[in-house]
């Protein structure tokens, strides 16, 4: 037959379509970058980088059950490779299933024990569920590992047990770090500004 009639893609095929991917999910625009995604792994279907991609962007698109499937695909293709981990654990800390996601993020960090993105989600869940003492334990880390969102993490916590100065030097902290993005910045000087009344 003609190659109209089978489906065949080169190399440059599937670099337009992650380039455009990419240039989608930087512009916050997921639904476009989902799809651009997709038709990279129809072109290589055992890609497992591309498969956490797709989970990625279902995270963003708030489709969890969806996501937690592509990446546990990418899990089963590459045991050693983390990101996957961390998106299941985001999936089901979404889906509200919390003792799943703790077990996922720290499946992570026994990969990769500094990964700073596993590191903020644990923090966070914990976080979320009141469990301060081991949020701290987890947002040290990530302020040890020179992250802003370690030393916000701290500051949240210490004004959420009214210890006001700790908040006000951990926000003061990260406000001054290189890197800090602005509209991170902008929330922190009012949180500031709050507690400095």
């Amino acid at each position: 037959g003609s190659e109209k009639e089978t489906k065949r893609f080169s190399k440059e095929d599937r670099d337009v379509a992650i380039y455009m991917a990419r240039t989608y999910e930087t512009q916050k625009k997921y639904r476009q970058a989902l799809s651009r995604y997709k038709e990279v792994l129809e072109m290589e279907p055992s890609n497992y980088v591309v498969m956490n991609n797709v989970s990625s962007m279902l995270i963003y698109l708030g489709s969890y059950e969806e996501a937690i499937r592509y990446a546990q695909k990418a899990v089963n293709d590459r045991k050693d490779y983390d990101p996957p981990l961390i998106n299941i654990g985001i999936g089901y800390g979404q889906l509200g299933k919390y003792s799943e996601s703790e077990s996922y993020f720290l499946k992570a960090l026994r990969i990769v024990q500094a990964n700073q993105y596993a590191l903020l989600n644990i923090g966070l869940l914990y976080e979320k569920q009141g469990a301060f003492d081991k949020a701290n334990q987890y947002f040290v880390k990530l302020s040890e590992a020179g992250d802003a969102q370690g030393y916000l993490g701290l500051a949240r916590l210490a004004e959420k047990q009214r210890r006001v100065a700790d908040a006000i030097r951990f926000y003061k902290t990260a406000v001054s770090m290189e890197n800090i993005d602005p509209q991170i910045s902008n929330t922190v000087n009012d949180r500031l500004m709050q507690l400095t009344k």
